[in-house]
């Protein structure tokens, strides 16, 4: 190991520049922004006031100090049931909804050119020609065939 002073500052000195530019790096990507919102497919208008309704709910029972009864948890406990029971009904229809986007959006696109045959049938096409061609070759000379 080097005993040289200015060596060990130097190195010294590299390692705070390399400490605080990733502490800038990370300063800058991973800000105190907002959650990213997590999108249900189908998520509608009933569900969007059910889950609002809950919420508030949720929030007054927690101002007043969580009660374990009465007509406070009796509401707070209905809302999230109504809640959670539209959001099942939505996410059961999730693939329909999915289908159904997919599906408009496929109606709202014209093809310029008519779509290109999967790959897998290219080749199998092309196989074919190749050992049809072949045995035409093979069988040319061959008399009683045509």
């Amino acid at each position: 190991m080097c005993k040289n002073q200015q060596h060990i500052d130097m190195v010294e000195q590299f390692y705070n520049n390399i400490v605080e530019a990733l502490k800038r790096a990370a300063s800058e990507v991973l800000t105190n922004s907002p959650k990213q919102q997590h999108n249900v497919p189908g998520w509608n208008k009933d569900v969007r006031e059910k889950h609002k309704a809950a919420r508030r709910a949720y929030l007054y029972w927690i101002d007043n100090h969580k009660p374990k009864s009465g007509p406070l948890f009796d509401i707070t406990k209905e809302s999230k049931k109504e809640f959670k029971y539209a959001l099942r009904a939505c996410q059961k229809s999730q693939q329909k909804c999915k289908a159904d986007a997919i599906a408009r959006g496929a109606a709202r696109m014209r093809p310029k050119r008519p779509c290109p045959p999967p790959k897998k049938l290219v080749k199998i096409f092309r196989w074919c020609f190749v050992s049809i061609s072949t045995v035409r070759k093979q069988t040319e000379g061959t008399v009683g065939l045509t």
